[in-house]
């Protein structure tokens, strides 16, 4: 397909609390779901819920200035089509941060600063 969707958003917080954000088992299960697992780089994310699970290798480059999240594997929404996707994360050298995402600015400052997302309804 080579389709590409990007977002890009600043966020006021040191690339260490982001990182930890997006390494984190205890960070990812406040921002994400109560669900995740991480484990040697691996991780898994479920919304039992929903009968959903999804697998992906998480990657942080030797600088520590990019998180890479690698779809292995997915039922979300009943489709195979986030298998492959990589999410990537790229720390900027000031103090903000670019943020591919599909949350809002307010709700990813808060995120990136608290490890606490607000309701998923607040974020839309």
């Amino acid at each position: 397909m080579g389709k590409e969707i990007r977002h890009s958003f600043l966020i006021n917080a040191s690339p260490e609390s982001i990182v930890a954000a997006l390494v984190r088992e205890e960070c990812i299960q406040m921002g994400w779901t109560k669900e995740a697992r991480v484990e040697n780089g691996k991780g898994v994310f479920g919304w039992s819920g929903y009968g959903s699970v999804v697998q992906l290798d998480i990657e942080l480059n030797a600088a520590g200035d990019t998180v890479v999240w690698k779809c292995t594997k997915s039922n979300m929404q009943n489709t195979q089509a986030w298998e492959g996707t990589a999410f990537h994360r790229l720390m900027a050298a000031k103090p903000s941060v670019v943020w591919p995402s599909s949350r809002t600015t307010a709700s990813a400052k808060h995120w990136a600063k608290t490890s606490v997302s607000p309701p998923f309804s607040a974020a839309i």
